[in-house]
């Protein structure tokens, strides 16, 4: 399987608002124990890509974890599924504050001549 993966390439329970248990069945069926082929959807899983789509999708569902980035697009396809949110850097943070207006100018921020960038 090559490109972006569908929401056809995962196991069909995951398309529908389905209970711990129904998630813990899709995460044994296509659990592969090593590098091959999952047994259920035949996905190539290596170390490198640790397991199929489906297996990944019902594992980040009953962890609570956003999904990996390569899976991201079926966020508003998987019910309960959520994607990592970008948040700005500190570097960014400080920008904006930094540009806010006040009633006078912010200090220049110096780093210590030893601080790490």
């Amino acid at each position: 399987m090559t490109g972006a993966v569908r929401l056809v390439d995962l196991d069909p329970r995951l398309a529908e608002v389905t209970g711990r248990t129904i998630r813990l069945q899709v995460l044994v069926d296509h659990s592969a124990q090593s590098a091959g082929r999952c047994p259920t959807c035949r996905w190539a899983v290596s170390p490198t890509r640790p397991g199929c789509p489906s297996h990944v999708v019902a594992l980040s569902l009953l962890e609570n974890r956003p999904l990996p980035s390569w899976l991201a697009q079926l966020a508003g396809q998987v019910p309960g599924v959520r994607v990592r949110t970008e948040t700005p850097s500190d570097e960014d943070r400080r920008a904006a504050e930094d540009s806010a207006a006040g009633l006078f100018p912010a200090p220049r921020r110096v780093r210590p001549s030893g601080a790490r960038p």
